[in-house]
């Protein structure tokens, strides 16, 4: 087995019995910890009796009422954190202009796992030391940004990261450090990886050094254009961009 496939080999190799034990440990962990912590949860979970001490598989999710965007909106701003707000180091909020936002809040573990797993994710994409990591998302937005450049410097990696949306600006940067990952979300990372295919591109702004093109949390693949590598790409591309 490569070992340079993995960032954390004993957890990403693990037995899927193991897996699946360590899971519904950590799964009641978080149930009793919901349910001491959050109000919202010991109501929620008031009237159903198997909850948490009934949960005894992982199937017994399905028991387990769903939390929407509007639930997470009546919590705004802090009726869902589970610590004191002297423990969180990090608060993003999604878009609420004429409503309530949702927030993530993070304590200091909380960000360091959020970096290993970013690292883990980044690793299998083939991201090394070596790599010249171009990230163009609006961290403020989207706070996956944030991982994923935690993640890479984790690895070691160069990590060149640049407010998105300016395609031209991308393209022009993608040459001049020679990048050879990028990472950003949706069909804009594609168009990113294919500049010349942006009528805006600015004029030497091209992908000849780029390796692999990474969008999303899952992986798909994708023929890098003149590369006989993949990148990795989520969902299905519209036919003009294949």
């Amino acid at each position: 087995m490569d070992n340079s496939a993995f960032w954390d080999e004993h957890n990403e190799t693990m037995p899927r019995e193991e897996l699946l034990q360590l899971q519904l440990e950590r799964l009641q962990v978080v149930l009793n910890r919901a349910m001491r912590d959050i109000a919202f949860y010991r109501e929620r979970f008031a009237d159903i009796e198997s909850v948490p001490d009934g949960v005894k598989s992982l199937e017994d999710l399905a028991q387990l009422p769903l939390t929407s965007r509007e639930d997470l909106r009546e919590g705004y701003p802090y009726g869902f954190f589970a610590v004191p707000l002297r423990e969180v180091v990090r608060i993003d909020t999604g878009p609420g202009l004429s409503r309530a936002p949702t927030v993530c809040a993070y304590t200091r573990n909380d960000l360091k796992h959020w970096a290993q797993l970013a690292a883990r994710v980044l690793t299998a994409a083939g991201v090394t030391a070596d790599s010249v990591v171009q990230i163009p998302f609006e961290a403020g937005m989207f706070e996956a940004a944030y991982g994923f450049v935690e993640g890479a410097r984790l690895i070691g990696a160069s990590v060149v990261s640049v407010p998105g949306g300016d395609y031209r600006k991308q393209a022009r940067l993608m040459h001049d450090y020679r990048s050879t990952v990028l990472v950003g979300p949706g069909r804009r990372t594609v168009v990113r990886a294919n500049p010349k295919r942006d009528r805006g591109a600015a004029e030497g702004g091209n992908a000849g050094s780029l390796r692999s093109a990474y969008r999303g949390l899952a992986r798909r693949r994708l023929r890098m254009p003149g590369k006989g590598r993949t990148a990795h790409k989520r969902g299905p591309l519209p036919r003009r961009d294949r």
